[in-house]
C-alpha cells in the first residue's frame, strides 16, 4: 500500500510542500508543459533533494500542445526536451555529489518520466509505445525503447534506424506522438472533415474510427458510442487507451523507493540525535518493533469539535496503538545533531494517546495500529504540540529535526486596537 500527498506548487503551498515532503519517500514532481519549468519547480525540487527524497516527472497538461497550441509532433518533442533538460539541471546543481545527480536524473527511457493530461485522466510513459510497437514490429520491447528519446530517427524506406538523413522520422514523433495526434483528429474533426481521408481507405468515417478503436482494445458503453465527435468523445476514449491512474501507478511503484529503503538514505538527514544510537538504527531499518518515534509535521483542525486538533504525521520507528503513554519532545533546531549530543525539551513525559487513525482525503478511519513507514494521524496531544515535534517511547531519542521552510511568513499575526485613538499606545 502506498500514500500520496498533494500539494500545490504555487508560493503559497510552499509551506505544506515542505511539511509533506518530511513525510514523503518520493515526490512527484508535475510541471505543465506548456509553462515549462518555473521558479517554484526549481524550489520543490531543491526542498526535494536537501530531504533527500528521490524525484521523478509528470509533464502534464500534454492536449493543451494540440488542442490550443497546434504543435507539429517534432515541436512538441522540442518542448519536452527542453524541460526534461532543465529538471536534470536543477537535480545536477542541488545534488550532493556528481553520482548522486547521475543516479536521480529524470530520463524518459528508464521510464521516470511521464507524459499526459491530469484533467482529461491520460497519460504513458515510453515504455508503453515500446511494448505496442514490439508486437506488430517483431522487435523486443527493450530493444526499441531506446529508439523512441533523443536523435534517434526511423527510416521507413529501409525499415531502420539511423541518426538522421532525408526521409525520416524522429522515433518518439513517428511511434508515440504521431499515433496519439491521428486519434485524436479522428475523434475530435467534423465527419465532413474527415470524409476525404477515409475516402482513401474506402471507408466511412465511424467505421474507420470503430476499427482503430478495436484494435486499440478501447471499448466504449453505448452511451458514450452516442456521442458527436469532439471533445467529449475525446475525453471518453483517451482515458481508456492510456489511463494514467495505471501510467502513474506504475511510476511510483517502479521508481520511488519503499520506506525502508529511503530512511535508510535519509536518516542521517532527519534524525537529530547521534548516528548509531537505538532510534537511529531502528530508524534506518524502518523496524515496527523498535522504539516509537512519530514526526509530526503539522497540526490538522477537527471538523466536528472546534478549537481540538489531530496530530499529522510519520512513524518513522515503532508501532503506535491507541493507548500508549509518549513522550513529547519540541521542535529540534536545524543544527541539533552534529555532535549526536543536542539537548532536547521534552513538553510531556507521559501523555496518552487516544485515537490513532489513517488519513485519506477528508475520511479519518480509526485503527488499531500504525507501523514504521505509515503516515499517521494522533488524538491527544493538541493540548501539548502547537505546530509540529517528535513522539517517543524512548529516553534517549535526539528528537526529528524541525522542518526547514522555504520562505517565511509575512505576517504572523494582526493586531488593532478596538479603539482607533489608542493606535499611538499600541505602536509603543
Amino acid at each position: 500500500a502506498s500514500t500520496q500527498s498533494t500539494w500545490g506548487g504555487h508560493v503559497d503551498f510552499s509551506s505544506e510542500v515542505t511539511a509533506a515532503l518530511r513525510l514523503s519517500d518520493g515526490a512527484v514532481v508535475v510541471v505543465d508543459c506548456v509553462e515549462g519549468v518555473c521558479v517554484q519547480t526549481e524550489t520543490v525540487l531543491r526542498q526535494a533533494l536537501e530531504e533527500r527524497v528521490r524525484p521523478v516527472l509528470v509533464l502534464n497538461k500534454m492536449d493543451r500542445l494540440f488542442l490550443e497550441l497546434a504543435l507539429t509532433p517534432d515541436e512538441a518533442y522540442q518542448r519536452f526536451s527542453r524541460i526534461v533538460e532543465s529538471v536534470n539541471v536543477l537535480i545536477a546543481q542541488y545534488a550532493n555529489s556528481e553520482e548522486e545527480a547521475a543516479r536521480l536524473a529524470v530520463d524518459p527511457v528508464r521510464g521516470s518520466v511521464v507524459f499526459g493530461s491530469g484533467l482529461h485522466k491520460w497519460g504513458f510513459a515510453l515504455a508503453d509505445f515500446a511494448r505496442t510497437w514490439s508486437r506488430k514490429l517483431g522487435v523486443p520491447a527493450e530493444e526499441l525503447l531506446p529508439h523512441l528519446w533523443g536523435e534517434h530517427y526511423y527510416s521507413r524506406g529501409t525499415s531502420s534506424w539511423t541518426s538522421s538523413g532525408p526521409a525520416t522520422s524522429r522515433g518518439f514523433c513517428k511511434f508515440v506522438l504521431e499515433p496519439i495526434y491521428a486519434l485524436f483528429h479522428m475523434l475530435c474533426d467534423d465527419v465532413n472533415s474527415t470524409a476525404s481521408s477515409a475516402a482513401a481507405h474506402d471507408e466511412h468515417p465511424d467505421t474507420r474510427l470503430s476499427r482503430q478503436l478495436a484494435a486499440l482494445g478501447v471499448v466504449l458503453k453505448n452511451e458514450e458510442r452516442a456521442l458527436p465527435r469532439g471533445k467529449l468523445l475525446y475525453k471518453a476514449v483517451f482515458p481508456r487507451w492510456l489511463p494514467m491512474a495505471d501510467t502513474l501507478l506504475a511510476l511510483i511503484l517502479r521508481h520511488l523507493p519503499n520506506p525502508a529503503e529511503a530512511q535508510r538514505a535519509r536518516v542521517a538527514v532527519v534524525y537529530a540525535g547521534a548516528p548509531d544510537d537505538e532510534c537511529a538504527r531502528s530508524i534506518a531499518a524502518c523496524d515496527p518493533s523498535g522504539p516509537l518515534v512519530v514526526f509530526v509535521s503539522k497540526m490538522v483542525p477537527i471538523a466536528d469539535a472546534p478549537g481540538r486538533f489531530f496530530a499529522y504525521g510519520r512513524v518513522f520507528s515503532g508501532t503506535v496503538v491507541p493507548g500508549m503513554k509518549v513522550r513529547v519532545l519540541a521542535p529540534t533546531p536545524l543544527t541539533a545533531g552534529a555532535e549526536g549530543t543536542a539537548p532536547q525539551l521534552c513538553l510531556d513525559e507521559h501523555r496518552g494517546i487516544q485515537r490513532v487513525v489513517s488519513v485519506t482525503g477528508r475520511r479519518l478511519t480509526t485503527v488499531e495500529r500504525m507501523p514504521a513507514g505509515s503516515i499517521v494521524g494522533i488524538f491527544g496531544v493538541d493540548s501539548v504540540l502547537s505546530k509540529s515535534g517528535t513522539l517517543t517511547t524512548s529516553p534517549t531519542c535526539g528528537g526529528i529535526k524541525t522542518m526547514r521552510f522555504s520562505v517565511s511568513p509575512v505576517v504572523r499575526v494582526a493586531v488593532q486596537p478596538e479603539v482607533a485613538t489608542d493606535q499611538p499606545r499600541l505602536l509603543r
